[in-house]
This record gives structure tokens, C-alpha cells and sequence, in this order.
């Protein structure tokens, strides 16, 4: 079995999603700000860790990367594979698609990235759910920055609306309208 590897298109998502500002930077940041007690238990809250990763990726551009179309292409392919993944999920962990008709589905919607699916397919079939919280938590963060622009006008600064949703550490998706 072949390692999977990496092409210079998948780098700068990659660093967006795990490093800065994804996950490294988001789990770091309620530690050393320390905005958060320690009596409060923490868990893992996957959309709001995996929704943020996402979310974070929009900024490539701002933030000086996807400085070649190519670069830009596989933060679109992700995208694809996230969004055919939640697709897959429903269809083997409610329908329960044989795996034929996963890799059927997967080759009709993604025909360029084959050798992904039977890793993706696993994947949605070992961790039921898990698939969709990348996609649900980055809309969310997406509608509270809305909300945020919105009820703010011209006072809206996207760096205190990233430290309000950082600053308590991992919440479940219902906190965050709490927290702002």
C-alpha cells in the first residue's frame, strides 16, 4: 500500500486547515489567552474544531497563499471530497450502501481523484457523523460572522469576532451565538 502523498496544490490548504489559523493555532489560543476557567470541562467537538479548520480556509488569499490558480484548485477539491463525504455518510450509515455503490457514487462525482475513495469510504463507514461536522461548522462560523457584520455595520473587526469565538476554547455549536 502506497503512502499517500501530497501535491504543491494541497499545501497551502493543508497549513490553512492544521496550522495557522486552523487547528494548531485555534487549540492554542484559549490556553494561552486563558479566558477559559479550569473547572470547565472540555471535550472534543468536532464541528467545532474540524468547522473551524474550514473554515479558516476561505482566508488563503488574504493571507498571501493560493498564489498559483493551482494552489486555489485543492481547496476546491477538498471542498468537493467534504461535501461528497457527507453524501457517502448518509448513504452508507443510513441507506447501507454496499461498498459497490459507495465507489459507484464516489467515481460519478469526483472521476478525478480515484484514489482517494476506498480511504474516504472507510473512513465514512468506521466514523458515522463525523464527515458532515466540517461542513456544518463552517457554516456556522460563516452565519455568525454574518450576524456579527450585520448588528455591527462599520464597528465589525473580523480579528475580535475570531477572539470571541476562540477565546473559550471548543464549545458545541449552540454556545457560540451565547458566547457573542
Amino acid at each position: 500500500r502506497s503512502k499517500a502523498h501530497y501535491q504543491r496544490r494541497d499545501i497551502d490548504w493543508l497549513l490553512l486547515h492544521e496550522s495557522t489559523p486552523g487547528h494548531h493555532y485555534q487549540s492554542r489560543y484559549a490556553i494561552e489567552l486563558a479566558a477559559c476557567p479550569q473547572a470547565l470541562p472540555h471535550g472534543f467537538y468536532s464541528a467545532y474544531a474540524e468547522g473551524w479548520g474550514a473554515y479558516v480556509e476561505e482566508f488563503g488569499k488574504e493571507l498571501g497563499l493560493f498564489q498559483q490558480d493551482a494552489d486555489e484548485l485543492g481547496a476546491v477539491e477538498w471542498d468537493l471530497v467534504r461535501s461528497i463525504r457527507v453524501i457517502l455518510d448518509v448513504g452508507i450509515n443510513y441507506y447501507d450502501w454496499r461498498e459497490q455503490e459507495a465507489k459507484d457514487f464516489w467515481q460519478t462525482q469526483l472521476p478525478m481523484l480515484p484514489h482517494l475513495a476506498e480511504r474516504e469510504i472507510k473512513r465514512v463507514r468506521n466514523w458515522p457523523a463525523q464527515a458532515i461536522t466540517y461542513k456544518l461548522g463552517a457554516v456556522k462560523f460563516r452565519q455568525l460572522r454574518a450576524a456579527e457584520q450585520q448588528r455591527l455595520g462599520n464597528r465589525f473587526d473580523l480579528r475580535q469576532f475570531h477572539h470571541s469565538v476562540l477565546k473559550f476554547g471548543p464549545l458545541p455549536l449552540t454556545m457560540l451565538d451565547q458566547v457573542l
